[in-house]
């Protein structure tokens, strides 16, 4: 695959959603729209197809609509996982927005609304649990706090069956992974590739997003001492049950219920 495929990011005016299906507007001669990777990991490309203004139909000039001056397109990745969530899908549309919209600071984006890709059966999509917002109110809360700190605006799920008879209008919209790519990059047969492709986000930004975090959550970083000395305790868990932040208060306690730790000063 074509290294521009891979890193291209467009912005696109007159994009409209309805049944489930992303549409460019156009008038005039059929435009060619270009191929845009919106998941690396999955091989997902953005599906937008060409809308004539002439060939609208009857159901979408009948229809409800709602209108949005801006919009980021992409895809949540792993979405039921806190990690995944908090540290790659939000930063992905804060990158967009923040990079393209040139809007980078918290509560200022009120003409912003983040619209996900993701569809049922899709890359770690659980059909039980996805409803609006593709399940993060229901079974990933932090995820949606942590979204609406910088985009006051409920975000749009192309698959939301709340959304299926409207039709919503993005006077632009921008897609695409771009030459910087916050993932995971996948184990080792894979890593290598995906690191010949894509830079790391640029530590300015991503501090930005996490001081942004921090100040909207009311959250005081931890000060660190690089000197030490540390103590350190491991919690032996099988990995698949520690990748995600469950039971951490129950482990806590029983971890400071030890003698060697309460002795501890």
């Amino acid at each position: 695959m074509r290294m521009a495929v891979l890193r291209r990011i467009c912005l696109f005016d007159n994009v409209i959603l309805h049944q489930g299906r992303l549409s460019y507007l156009y008038s005039g001669r059929v435009p060619e729209l270009p191929d845009i990777m919106t998941n690396w990991h999955h091989n997902l490309h953005l599906d937008l197809v060409p809308l004539a203004a002439s060939d609208i139909s009857s159901d979408m000039l009948s229809a409800e609509v709602q209108h949005f001056a801006r919009a980021t397109l992409t895809h949540r990745q792993w979405h039921l996982n806190y990690y995944h969530s908090i540290a790659e899908s939000i930063l992905d549309v804060y990158n967009l927005a923040c990079m393209y919209f040139q809007l980078c600071n918290l509560h200022t984006r009120d003409d912003v609304v983040p619209i996900f890709l993701d569809k049922p059966g899709v890359a770690g999509w659980d059909a039980r649990l996805g409803v609006t917002e593709g399940g993060w109110r229901q079974v990933l809360p932090a995820a949606a706090e942590a979204l609406q700190c910088f985009y006051p605006k409920p975000a749009l799920w192309v698959a939301d069956p709340l959304l299926h008879d409207k039709v919503v209008v993005i006077k632009t919209a921008v897609a695409g992974v771009g030459p910087y790519n916050r993932k995971w990059p996948g184990p080792p047969e894979t890593a290598d590739r995906f690191r010949s492709v894509y830079q790391k986000v640029d530590t300015r930004l991503t501090t930005q997003y996490r001081e942004g975090l921090l100040k909207c959550l009311g959250v005081q970083p931890a000060q660190f001492h690089p000197a030490g000395p540390y103590k350190v305790t491991i919690v032996n868990r099988e990995y698949h049950a520690g990748r995600h932040i469950v039971n951490t208060q129950d482990i806590a306690r029983e971890v400071n219920a030890m003698e060697q730790v309460s002795n501890c000063s």
